[in-house]
């Protein structure tokens, strides 16, 4: 089984990338190595599993899985 994942046919928006607009990002593993408007399904490779986003809008990177919320002093 690949680790392979691509999500297709969504709006990405990410001010990091510049990206603002139909395309596509291809997962490896967990780590996002392509994203765009040229991850298309015509460009996957064979073993990539294929998630079409049907426009919904996708913002690669949004949540940070690192932050932390509370107040200063980690108080309880």
């Amino acid at each position: 089984m690949s680790n392979k994942r691509a999500y297709i046919n969504a709006h990405l928006l990410s001010p990091i990338a510049n990206l603002n607009g139909k395309g596509g990002v291809l997962i490896d593993g967990g780590y996002i190595i392509n994203s765009g408007p040229d991850v298309v399904s015509s460009k996957l490779p064979a073993e990539c599993e294929v998630v079409d986003c049907k426009g919904h809008y996708l913002i690669p990177g949004l949540i940070d899985a690192q932050v932390f919320t509370g107040e200063p002093g980690t108080e309880y």
